[in-house]
């Protein structure tokens, strides 16, 4: 017996008479509206006996970036069916969730049309394939897919374990896609680095950059209130300002500690140069560092305050790259202001302060873009590498040790079985320093303590925000045993 049709999609020529179908009028395949979920909750119960989807779990599908909700609407407005496509976070395969299309216009392209709807969504998300799972005893939907050029890949059984619930087996069907010259489409992995700026007039001054490193640039509004534009971003570069507490600079960097990506600056970076009492231990260091390099030009210049500004660890001055590369190290920010004041006993570095790119003058905007290249690859893009894997690894570790506490041949273990976790794990020295912002995670494998360069590269490790064993603390705990 067919189930009857809900008053929601009858559309009435007299009253209690269904009109029927009529072919010639025109579907448009849209996103879903708030206003679609009364008619969507009717097709669902009308298609679907078990397991089926409730208004709240459509509410859900519209909110999502991972999720993609399209419904198909006549010419007089009535939704007539959906597609429900689910995305996963650098997979390169999509699955239509669920698929359904009101009875009184079933046999009209409805489906058809829906299903080329989510084919094209996918393909345009960098999708080469999508999959789908129909019950096993309904061979009507198997067939009606095998014509659009689906193939069957396994049979797979439902897993619930909710007391009473339906359980069967189902058909896995995919489909490789296709662009519209009918080329396969390739799998692109969306660039994970991603710029924010502060406003739309300083996307100018970097967009050559951005196309000819392969990575992305958004607006801090942007990035703030669209999370689909962060989508497997993995290293934010922040150049906004940042120079006042709760500003969007600032929750730029918070709300990339949030979503598990990596901010250069760090919220710890911001955080410690708002306030200067917390970064007043390091001028010192920093003074030493450039008080017996000062220039002619600058010591007899007159002017009692001198600032250099340090773009990704470079200021573009000899005399003063040890200060700038050690700055940039204990403060890793794109852009940073070290302001130099003249006292009787001499120069010294008076404060730090980061700035954003609108501050970078027209001259200097060649020099960022080097230095932002340099990081770029550096960081070691996923885009370009030939391999792809999920994080970067690098393992801190001296051969010529004489008591290591792992050999040679225990390093090597450890690299194919982070190979099979898909980690890229990399030995490095301790010359590497300056290749550390590339990697995810630093793991040290060399002794430990706090007078040789293995705190060195766990503070910097622990400063620009990633995973390091052994961490700052724990060092100085086994160092200082009592």
């Amino acid at each position: 017996m067919a189930a009857p049709i809900p008053p929601q999609l009858q559309r009435l020529t007299k009253p209690g008479e269904v009109a029927p179908w009529a072919p010639e009028e025109m579907s448009l395949i849209r996103n879903a509206e708030t206003a679609d979920l009364t008619a969507l909750e009717a097709i669902e119960s009308v298609s679907f006996p078990h397991d089926r989807l409730t208004g709240r779990s459509f509410a859900k599908a519209m909110r999502l970036a991972s999720q993609q909700l399209m419904v198909s609407v006549s010419g007089d407005g009535i939704v007539t069916g959906y597609a429900l496509i689910h995305f996963r976070k650098d997979v390169a395969r999509a699955r239509l969730h669920s698929i359904a299309v009101a009875p009184q216009t079933r046999g009209h392209g409805t489906g058809r049309d829906l299903l080329a709807a989510s084919e094209a969504e996918a393909a345009r998300r960098g999708c080469t394939s999508i999959r789908l799972d129909i019950p096993i005893d309904n061979t009507a939907a198997q067939e009606f897919h095998q014509r659009q050029g689906y193939a069957t890949r396994k049979i797979v059984k439902a897993r619930n374990d909710a007391p009473g619930a339906y359980v069967s087996e189902h058909v896995q069907m995919e489909k490789p896609l296709h662009n519209a010259d009918g080329t396969p489409v390739l799998a692109i992995r969306q660039p994970s680095i991603l710029i924010v700026v502060g406003r739309h007039q300083d996307r100018k001054l970097l967009e050559e950059a951005v196309i000819s490193l392969n990575i992305r640039m958004a607006t801090a509004s942007e990035y703030l209130s669209r999370p689909e534009v962060a989508i497997g971003v993995r290293q934010v570069i922040n150049l906004c300002p940042v120079d006042d507490y709760l500003s969007q600079g600032y929750y730029g960097s918070l709300l990339a500690r949030a979503r598990a990506q990596r901010a250069m600056p760090s919220i710890d970076t911001v955080t410690g140069l708002i306030w200067k009492k917390l970064y007043k231990d390091y001028l010192g260091e920093l003074t030493a560092l450039i008080k017996d390099r000062i220039p002619p030009e600058v010591a007899n210049s007159g002017a009692d305050k001198h600032a250099i500004e340090i773009h990704f660890g470079s200021s573009g001055h000899e005399w003063s790259r040890p200060m700038a590369a050690r700055a940039w190290r204990l403060f890793p920010a794109p852009i940073l202001e070290v302001l130099l004041v003249r006292h009787k006993s001499g120069w010294s570095v008076d404060y730090i302060w980061p700035l954003s790119i609108a501050s970078v003058q027209q001259p200097d905007i060649a020099r960022f873009v080097s230095g932002l290249a340099e990081f770029c690859q550096n960081r070691r893009n996923p885009s370009l590498r030939r391999k792809r894997t999920s994080f970067d690894l690098a393992i801190l570790f001296d051969p010529k040790e004489k008591f290591p506490p792992s050999t040679e041949q225990a390093i090597r273990h450890f690299m194919r079985a982070a190979d099979k976790q898909n980690i890229q794990a990399e030995v490095i020295g301790a010359k590497d320093m300056e290749r550390l912002s590339s990697f995810d995670a630093l793991f040290i494998r060399e002794t430990t303590n706090i007078d040789n360069h293995t705190f060195t590269f766990a503070k910097a490790a622990e400063a620009q925000g990633m995973p390091v064993i052994d961490d700052p603390v724990s060092i100085l705990r086994c160092s200082n045993k009592v």
